[in-house]
């Protein structure tokens, strides 16, 4: 029924078209550059671009693709005409090759794990030589190593000492190769029309990948070389690229925020006409004003063309009319999932606990703890008398039975270790309480109010 009704709306009152962005990617490549390289920078800044969620897409070969969820063509010579296919160019990203080096290098080693029949043992700082074949435990009652093979775990050094072991290490002096790559870049995003210039950020890439190395076999008791495609460090420079464009996805996504406007309400549901075809997916928050009344949406269903959201928070006066704004929201919202405060009844506590909220951010539930931070309140002479170290006084615990604009009125149950009680509380305005508890064993009838210092 939902779903009838969202497509219903949206032909409907569906008055605005979200337009995406489209971007042009040219790549000033100054230096000559592996190709494989090349395309695995180029490919990255894609993928970044892409996740941004915000253009059209367009190939090389100038047909639009319909059905994904961005826009992006690059073109790779900045000298190069545009085509003219792109009737509209709303920004324009220049990655510029400043620095590019490549080159291997070998390095020495001496030793090499050998469980079988090494003679060395490594302790995180050198290589010390020591006796095969015997194993020793510390006894601590002699303070001295003893001879144990079964379930030892020090070994002799040639030194006189005695170390802990976990691998063996053989004496075999050989070179290992590395590749290494350096690329400096600079990447500048603008917008067409007016120049302004976004972000112009340097960044530079490192990677490193070994090339071969030696290593003892335990089948055929002999040294063996293993080599490994010089072509392994692209997967390391593709990584590395990622994680340095990766602030370019959220910097798009909060200069561009995806708009919609309200097709429809039914109690806890707000449908929105951008879906899929605008970036739209699940999770994403939407923020809807009006005038000084606001809700907060969250994405929970999304079509090509709409979406369905649950509302997360809004206030009391809000109410939803066909076309109103909904803007997407980046920032935190929610109320916080636990409270601080103080209450002032037969002693002076500290309250502290955790809550769930509904969405007009009153409390549904509580669980929390009082702490007595003073040992003596006289109001008449104004003295107060702080303890040394704060004690746990009580546990307690509150469920909401009805609530409105202004109150909420909770059931309350707890304990002091001494007894248990039960009571009620009134919250007013969200940061003034006032209760009233009844103690079983003792009989008595505790009131106090309760001041709330964030929540």
């Amino acid at each position: 029924m939902r779903k009838i009704f969202l497509i219903f709306c949206m032909f409907l009152f569906s008055l605005s078209i979200f337009s995406k962005m489209t971007l042009i990617i040219n790549v000033d490549q100054r230096l000559k550059i592996d190709e494989e390289i090349f395309l695995t920078l180029v490919g990255a800044l894609n993928t970044q671009i892409i996740s941004s969620e915000r253009f059209i897409v367009k190939n090389s070969d100038e047909i639009p693709i319909i059905g994904q969820e961005y826009a992006l063509t690059y073109i790779f010579n900045l000298d190069g005409d545009v085509p003219d296919f792109f009737e509209q160019q709303d920004l324009r990203l220049v990655l510029t090759i400043n620095n590019f080096s490549f080159e291997k290098e070998t390095r020495r080693n001496n030793y090499l794990l050998n469980n079988d029949s090494g003679d060395y043992i490594y302790d995180l700082v050198t290589y010390i030589k020591v006796e095969t074949g015997t194993y020793y435990v510390y006894d601590a009652t002699s303070k001295t190593y003893k001879k144990d093979n079964e379930k030892g775990t020090f070994v002799k050094g040639a030194d006189g000492k005695y170390y802990r072991v976990q691998n063996f290490y053989m004496r075999y002096p050989h070179n290992e190769e590395y590749i290494k790559s350096e690329i400096s870049m600079n990447i500048q995003l603008s917008e067409v029309k007016t120049g302004k210039i976004i972000t112009n950020r340097n960044t530079t890439i490192k990677s490193e990948e070994q090339l071969s190395k030696y290593a003892y076999d335990n089948i055929s008791k002999k040294v063996v070389k293993i080599s490994y495609p010089s072509n392994k460090i692209i997967s390391k420079i593709s990584s590395s690229a990622n994680s340095s464009f990766s602030y370019l996805a959220d910097l798009l996504m909060k200069l561009y925020p995806i708009q919609g406007r309200v097709i429809g309400n039914i109690k806890d549901r707000v449908y929105i006409n951008v879906g899929k075809n605008e970036g739209v997916k699940n999770g994403l928050v939407f923020k809807i004003e009006e005038g000084k009344n606001f809700a907060y949406i969250e994405i929970t269903e999304v079509d090509e063309f709409a979406a369905e959201a649950v509302i997360t928070k809004m206030n009391y006066d809000m109410n939803f009319k066909m076309n109103q704004i909904a803007n997407e929201y980046f920032g935190f919202y929610k109320p916080l999932p636990f409270n601080l405060g103080v209450s002032l009844g037969n002693e002076f506590l500290l309250n502290a606990g955790f809550r769930s909220t509904d969405i007009y951010s009153k409390t549904k539930s509580y669980f929390g703890f009082s702490l007595k931070i003073m040992e003596d309140l006289d109001l008449s002479n104004f003295e107060i008398s702080l303890l040394d170290e704060f004690k746990l006084r009580s546990l307690d615990t509150a469920f909401s039975v009805y609530s409105n604009k202004i109150m909420n009125i909770l059931i309350r149950s707890g304990t002091n270790f001494e007894d248990i009680y039960l009571g009620g509380q009134i919250n007013l305005l969200n940061n003034f309480a006032l209760y009233t508890d009844y103690f079983i064993i003792d009989q008595k009838i505790k009131i106090g109010t309760l001041i709330k210092i964030f929540e």
